[in-house]
């Protein structure tokens, strides 16, 4: 009869006017939540380069958009999420995210020491999921900091990852103000393939050292640029159509994992995309290439 009494006063409640509170989560083990992250923030893919001219005029710091996405479970059901993002040589601050998120995007530009040293450049993320009993799991993500590797192999970054790069077939280097740092590498040449060794991996200031790294492809997309497959140490690992209806400079087109000494070459397809002009050369373009 005690469950009859329990729902004629909920009745009551009702014919009252008042409501009936939902039941709130539980958490049944104490155990803290499950959570799975990545090792490290991925390249935004279809992104585009910034120019940062306002910390540092005429530097042309690179700004780029990095991303993670994570999950979190619990026998409550219910997990509130929270990134802290861990610089070097500044203090910790929390991004502004909803408890729900389960992925983060974060725009950060590359490690340089230049004009009077580095400042609060993001190291690694600290991802934190919490049940209702307050139970945590925290995971570090690795990949803020990164390194621009311009068209002709330079390195912007004393910190970074390096990467060397090497061309292979008919390219020529050409001056446009919309790429990245001012000059782009081209090429009509059917058998175009340019080749990336990693040759360092990043120096980290807050563990864990740096196992692997990220890299990204930066070209110009548009209607006449050249389809590639990329190969990593002999495997085909992806066939990339950086097709667009109208060109956009500085964009990340492709990005994949890394490990030091891995060997990526880069090779123009025959082919064109079904939209792209009939008539005309397609050109396959490198603008520079992210290394986190």
């Amino acid at each position: 009869m005690r469950s009859r009494g329990l729902l004629v006063a909920a009745l009551v409640l009702l014919a009252a006017g008042g409501s009936v509170a939902p039941a709130r989560a539980v958490d049944g083990d104490g155990a803290p939540p499950t959570l799975v992250t990545p090792d490290r923030a991925s390249w935004l893919v279809g992104s585009q380069l910034d120019l940062d001219l306002d910390y540092c005029p005429g530097l042309n710091l690179t700004v780029a958009r990095q991303t993670f996405s994570w999950t979190a479970t619990d026998d409550s059901g219910s997990v509130a999420s929270s990134v802290v993002v861990v610089p070097w040589a500044a203090e910790p601050y929390e991004l502004s995210l909803a408890p729900s998120a389960t992925s983060a995007i974060v725009r950060t530009d590359d490690w340089q020491t230049d004009c009077g040293g580095p400042r609060g450049f993001p190291d690694t993320y600290e991802v934190t999921a919490t049940d209702p009993a307050g139970n945590a799991t925290t995971n570090v993500v690795m990949g803020g900091a990164f390194s621009t590797i311009q068209q002709d192999g330079t390195v912007d970054s004393p910190y970074g990852a390096r990467v060397s790069v090497h061309y292979v077939g008919d390219w020529r280097s050409v001056d446009l103000p919309t790429a990245s740092h001012g000059t782009l590498a081209r090429s009509d040449d059917p058998d175009a393939t340019v080749e990336l060794t990693v040759t360092a991996l990043a120096v980290r200031f807050n563990p864990p050292a740096a196992t692997g790294t990220n890299l990204a492809l930066v070209m110009r997309e548009g209607p006449r640029a050249a389809r590639f497959a990329v190969y990593q140490n002999g495997t085909l690992v992806a066939r990339v159509t950086p097709y667009a209806a109208h060109s956009h400079a500085r964009t990340i087109i492709w990005q994949g994992p890394a490990a030091l000494g891995d060997i990526f070459r880069v090779v123009r397809l025959a082919g064109r995309d079904p939209d792209a002009p009939r008539g005309g050369p397609l050109t396959l373009t490198l603008d520079a290439i992210l290394a986190n």
